[in-house]
């Protein structure tokens, strides 16, 4: 489901848009409850409040949510509760290329340093031991699961609530702790 959200901690809120709702309200949520949010003022809040509230404000077709959130943004930017960190929904460096100079100073700060990417599997830096038999049935796991969500897509939003039990996009996760 693409749309507008809005998540509420205590008194303060965020607002953003996604082309998958589920999913991006069980990310913030998960980064918020891990400690590990990249909007520190989120997680500030949340470490001291706990709580976590999520309402869809407006579903659309895909490709117009940062239009409507440009919206919400607008008449709420400016409010001290207002957790967003940017004044635009595309982020606060969208489309802003760097310049020379500071081309240059993020080259001279990585020079000398390994590649972040250096020696990494994908896997979390773990690497897989696995013998020829346990690749070939990973392998044919990992069809099974592409043909599968293929097919997953062609159902309606009421089938996949079927399939996984989920009730509702607002309904609010657990705090564990």
């Amino acid at each position: 489901m693409t749309g507008v959200y809005e998540i509420w901690i205590g008194p303060y809120f965020y607002q953003g848009s996604s082309n998958q709702l589920e999913i991006r309200r069980e990310t913030h949520y998960e980064n918020l409850k891990k400690g590990k949010h990249t909007n520190r003022k989120m997680q500030s809040v949340f470490n001291k409040y706990k709580t976590f509230k999520w309402q869809v404000l407006v579903e659309c077709e895909s490709g117009l949510e940062k239009v409507y959130e440009q919206d919400y943004i607008d008449s709420n930017w400016g409010d001290k509760h207002c957790l967003n960190l940017s004044d635009t929904a595309y982020g606060p460096r969208h489309n802003i290329p760097h310049t020379p100079e500071g081309k240059a100073n993020i080259s001279a700060s990585l020079k000398g340093k390994s590649p972040w990417n250096k020696d990494k599997t994908g896997l979390g830096g773990h690497k897989l031991n696995l013998t020829d038999e346990q690749r070939k049935a990973r392998s044919e796991r990992m069809k099974e699961m592409r043909r599968n969500r293929s097919r997953a897509q062609d159902t309606t939003l009421t089938d996949t609530v079927s399939k996984t039990g989920v009730e509702s996009v607002n309904k609010e996760p657990e705090l564990v702790g």
